[in-house]
């Protein structure tokens, strides 16, 4: 295994988990655009590499009227150019496009999306995506007060600089993450089971999965799941903040003729015990308060399969060949572990991580003829992050790892009401290397390649 510094950005960061997003584009995937905050929050970067000449095109670094906490980033291949949100400190939605002219970034004046009232906050983006010269975004406004949020997805025209609501009457959800997988999104909420009204009104919290569109104007198709945890008998935003759950959905094996994903969920009560309803003993009484959900599912809504093992939060997946490699935290402690889901409803392998780990994320490798399969452990210690290339099937290393010292991962974590994702935004496989973007010791932003 062996790693290259590609570049060190100009930009000094806040920190690891201040806002960056990065986004392939142009032909076959070859330029990397990277947009991140530095100066104290004050200034936005955009900056564009050329992944095939290993070089720098340009770094423009601009001020927006006031600081951003909140940034997205997504290509449009029709029009060969880069679309950028913003969500300010104020609670404003912004958006601009980056075109490209001769090969260098030129950033288009920003134009507001929406502004919020005063009683209410915007965020998090869960879903931003180009649509034939237009752009959909979807996102959450969020009450300060004991109130139900709200989803809103717009359909954003840059050339005519306007802004169309498409759709701000989704089911009551307190939680949601989107997928896109070829002309389907799969939105996995969090939503509301009211049981009875009388005597006494019974609620429960329960996931659903539904795929849209692409533009999420029309439901194609809806699937509740199974397990539930009990609520109490009216919304109370509290007892919801008492919920811990992690939440991921990624491009599932291939299948004839059919797209797939693989959807993982792990949500525990830290408080089971008060919700008041819950009779039995303190264990039966922590059981009813945890929820985990494992599943193989194809894009128009076929239950393929089911994983019977319980998964755990900081929940990472990635798909290696035909198995789900996985890495999650059960009592302090991270595991790793792969799934055969086309033959298997337990996992395959599972073995445990030593050492101090704070986060750790899986990336599978790209398969060359001839070679098993492998997939990179990225795991961020203390005070360094530890690369690891291992074997698919028993999970074994197969190089020695190699270290970064007095680096950190840029990384972020994404509230989505009560869900909680991990992002490991500098994360992502190119030609069967693996690029990472980490924050270094001066608060710099760097790339590195490592095949």
């Amino acid at each position: 295994m062996d790693i290259r510094l590609l570049q060190t950005f100009q930009g000094f960061v806040p920190g690891p988990f201040s806002p960056c997003v990065i986004s392939p584009g142009g032909e076959r995937g070859s330029m990397l655009a990277i947009a991140y905050i530095q100066d104290g929050w004050q200034k936005v970067s955009f900056a564009l590499f050329d992944l095939s000449l290993k070089q720098m095109l340009d770094e423009v670094i601009f001020t927006p009227p006031e600081p951003v906490q909140e940034l997205a980033l997504t290509y449009d291949t029709s029009e060969a150019n880069w679309g950028l949100a913003q969500i300010t400190v104020s609670d404003a939605l912004l958006f601009r496009t980056v075109n490209i002219h001769d090969s260098l970034p030129v950033l288009t004046d920003a134009f507001l999306l929406e502004k919020v009232a005063v009683a209410y906050s915007l965020g998090p983006i869960y879903h931003f995506a180009s649509d034939g010269q237009t752009y959909i975004i979807l996102y959450m406004k969020r009450p300060y007060y004991n109130d139900v949020p709200v989803l809103t997805v717009q359909r954003v025209f840059p050339k005519e600089r306007r802004v169309q609501v498409l759709n701000d009457a989704f089911d009551y959800t307190d939680g949601i993450l989107a997928h896109a997988n070829g002309r389907v999104v799969v939105l996995l909420t969090l939503q509301e089971r009211v049981l009875q009204e009388k005597p006494e009104r019974l609620r429960q919290l329960a996931f659903s999965l539904a795929g849209y569109t692409p533009d999420l104007a029309s439901l194609l198709w809806k699937e509740d799941l199974p397990a539930a945890l009990p609520a109490r008998a009216s919304y109370d935003v509290n007892e919801l903040m008492e919920l811990r759950a992690t939440a991921i959905m990624i491009d599932g094996p291939m299948l004839p003729g059919q797209t797939t994903c693989i959807v993982g969920v792990a949500a525990k009560k830290i408080a089971a015990q008060q919700i008041g309803s819950i009779g039995g003993s303190e264990e039966e009484q922590e059981k009813a308060g945890e929820l985990s959900h494992l599943l193989w599912v194809s894009t128009g809504g076929e239950l393929l399969q089911i994983c019977r093992e319980q998964v755990y939060p900081q929940l990472h997946l990635t798909v290696s060949e035909t198995a789900i490699v996985g890495v999650d935290v059960k009592e302090g402690q991270w595991r790793l572990w792969n799934w055969v889901p086309q033959h298997e409803t337990r996992f395959h392998a599972l073995k445990s991580l030593e050492g101090d780990i704070q986060r750790a994320y899986v990336v599978a490798r790209s398969g060359k003829t001839g070679r098993e399969a492998s997939f990179w452990l990225i795991e961020q210690c203390q005070d360094f992050i530890r690369l690891s290339e291992r074997n698919t099937a028993t999970l074994a290393e197969v190089s020695p790892p190699i270290m970064l010292k007095e680096t950190t991962l840029f990384s972020q974590e994404e509230y989505g009401g009560v869900l909680t994702w991990s992002l490991p935004v500098g994360l992502l496989p190119y030609e069967d290397t693996l690029l990472l973007l980490a924050v270094n010791a001066q608060q710099q932003v760097e790339l590195y390649q490592i095949a």
